[in-house]
């Protein structure tokens, strides 16, 4: 099967279907320079790569992406915030414009970053449970990840702006009556669910 690994847990699979679980769990999945950049070397392989079908995106731990590492980003603002959006940016880029179907698995919290990538995502599956909050507004930052040009084209403008200015934190079936997500299962469904879009 010819797995690919990396110095964080993230592994693609060079078959048919990628696979991309992000995050180390102790952290509950907030995003660093290491994952991110080993998302964006991910998904250029699979962007690469004719013989990839179908590309699913999915947290491992208590969520699918909780937001920025904030302890590393406080070290060095500057520094990480540019590289840590530098290459965030380059692989949502490239799941956009993705040849193969790209299956975003949802799960936990949807953060800050996170409603990025699965924004960028073909087709969304959450589990019941999940909260999506885009919390920048928490930090005193501007959306990234281009969360602030997506969403209002996924739902109408008047949400979003609850969502970014308010601190909203839809759940899933929210998400799914405002159009981020395309389904809602039970949080023991979800594999099954993701594994059945995958093949399908």
């Amino acid at each position: 099967m010819g797995v690919s690994k990396s110095s964080v847990p993230l592994r693609y699979w060079r078959r048919p279907c990628g696979a991309y679980p992000l995050q180390p769990p102790l952290v509950v999945n907030a995003l660093d320079i290491p994952t991110a950049h080993a998302l964006l070397a991910a998904c250029r392989s699979a962007h690469d790569n004719d013989g990839v079908r179908a590309v699913v995106i999915s947290g491992e731990g208590r969520a699918f992406v909780a937001g920025g590492d904030l302890a590393a980003i406080r070290e060095n603002l500057v520094g990480t915030a540019r590289e840590l959006i530098a290459a965030m940016h380059g692989g949502i880029g490239l799941l956009t414009v993705m040849r193969a179907a790209v299956l975003a698995s949802l799960h936990g919290v949807v953060a800050g970053g996170g409603m990025g990538v699965a924004r960028a995502c073909d087709l969304a599956i959450a589990a019941e449970g999940t909260r999506f909050k885009l919390a920048y507004v928490n930090v005193g930052t501007s959306a990234d990840c281009g969360t602030s040009w997506a969403l209002p084209r996924l739902v109408s403008v008047r949400k979003p702006m609850e969502i970014a200015l308010l601190g909203d934190t839809p759940d899933a079936p929210q998400a799914l009556h405002r159009g981020p997500v395309n389904r809602v299962v039970p949080v023991k469904e979800l594999q099954e669910g993701t594994d059945r879009w995958r093949i399908s």
